[in-house]
């Protein structure tokens, strides 16, 4: 069965492309992705066809943070429907479970869940196979938008206490604590395979008064 994902995922990619001097249409030739993916967000892609994309666009840009670049530009519209659903529902676990259960809707090859004792949440993020290619650039994306998608929901001063990446330490850390906030603990090459942990505030917690505008 082939995976497939929304075309909304490759939001922000021209942007970056750009900046490193690539050009966008030429990435997305090569990994056999329409043009119109960079402007229509409900084409539905292969999964497979999106890890070739990110692979390629953070080989040839010479970058190993590319996932981080992309979250760091993108608008929280870019959940579409499933964003709607999110700010819906009355307590931050809720809304997390919310988005482990429809996570296909965006990109099928994700598995999000979650851990919640009373006191502290624990979210793992598992990858499908079709994803390997880009475990790196698809698990820092979708940990960032995660960490950026929680700040609505709870509050914009709201940190994870741990991330653990499963890929080699990159370069640099400084892009990673942009994300993720200077008092994180970044962690990458953890020796648990497949697994992606943070810390969060309790999952019963309520949202922060206020929905805010639809961004």
């Amino acid at each position: 069965m082939t995976l497939l994902a929304r075309s909304a995922v490759l939001e922000g990619l021209d942007v970056v492309a750009r900046e490193r001097g690539l050009s966008p249409a030429a990435l997305l030739r090569a990994a056999g992705i329409p043009e119109q993916a960079l402007r229509e967000r409900e084409l539905r892609i292969p999964t497979q066809q999106v890890a070739a994309l990110l692979a390629l666009t953070a080989r040839q840009a010479g970058i190993d943070d590319l996932g981080l670049r992309l979250a760091l530009v993108r608008r929280p519209s870019v959940m579409g429907p499933l964003r709607l659903l999110l700010r819906e529902q009355p307590t931050v676990g809720q809304a997390i479970a919310a988005l482990a259960r429809f996570s296909w809707a965006q990109i099928e090859g994700l598995g999000l869940t979650i851990e919640d004792d009373g006191e502290i949440a624990l979210l793992r993020l598992a990858i499908d196979p079709s994803l390997a290619l880009a475990n790196r650039e698809a698990s820092e994306l979708t940990l960032a938008s995660l960490t950026a998608l929680l700040r609505e929901f709870i509050g914009r001063d709201w940190q994870p206490e741990m991330v653990l990446f499963t890929h080699a330490r990159p370069a640099s850390l400084a892009r990673h604590l942009t994300c993720f906030w200077p008092r994180a603990d970044v962690r990458a090459g953890a020796d648990r395979a497949g697994r992606d942990q943070r810390r969060a505030a309790p999952a019963d917690r309520r949202r922060r008064s206020g929905r805010g505008g639809p961004g």
